[in-house]
């Protein structure tokens, strides 16, 4: 994250899941290695903290990002990504995520298809990078290994089909509190 704000690059980011206070709360609480819930109480005592989240602050402060937690549909995505394109000449687009944008089809499977494919139109008509995120399904878990693998993905196929590339988080820590590779 803190990257992009350095080599100043433009985005938005469509924060379907969250409300963009919230966003903000975890992106300055995440920088600033403070805890979501000390920060909102106030309960910051260390003067590292303190500095860390100026620091933090300043920065997202001076970000050229927008933020929209807007219901939208992948259709009112695409044409608001088009405005802002032209408005701010944005570099980078960010949609959290894919289950929630409104899109044609009467499943699941159908509407994250029109989702995904949406995001790549996008991508393409406007040349500039789409991150969608989208949830794995439950079945990673019934797994000995708990590496996510492109099955995982949740509603449809048509998601890796559709994407340039595929990042999947895992934290081996999660399932293994001995491992050598934490965070």
């Amino acid at each position: 994250g803190a990257s992009i704000f350095k080599a100043k690059k433009k985005g938005v980011m469509y924060t379907l899941e969250m409300v963009n206070d919230e966003i903000v709360n975890r992106l300055v609480s995440g920088g600033a290695g403070i805890c979501t819930q000390d920060l909102s109480r106030g309960a910051v005592e260390r003067e590292d903290q303190w500095q860390n989240f100026t620091k933090i602050c300043t920065m997202y402060a001076d970000a050229p990002i927008w933020l929209n937690d807007s219901p939208m549909s992948i259709d009112d995505i695409a044409l608001d990504i088009e405005r802002m394109k032209q408005v701010h000449g944005i570099d980078y687009v960010m949609i959290d995520f894919l289950g929630l944008v409104d899109a044609p089809g009467d499943s699941d499977y159908q509407k994250a298809t029109a989702v995904a494919l949406g995001a790549k139109n996008i991508a393409k008509a406007l040349k500039i990078p789409v991150v969608l995120g989208c949830q794995l399904s439950r079945s990673v878990e019934q797994r000995t290994d708990k590496r996510p693998e492109r099955s995982d993905l949740r509603d449809s196929g048509r998601i890796e089909e559709a994407a340039d590339v595929l990042l999947m988080l895992y934290r081996d820590e999660y399932y293994n509190q001995n491992t050598d590779q934490k965070n």
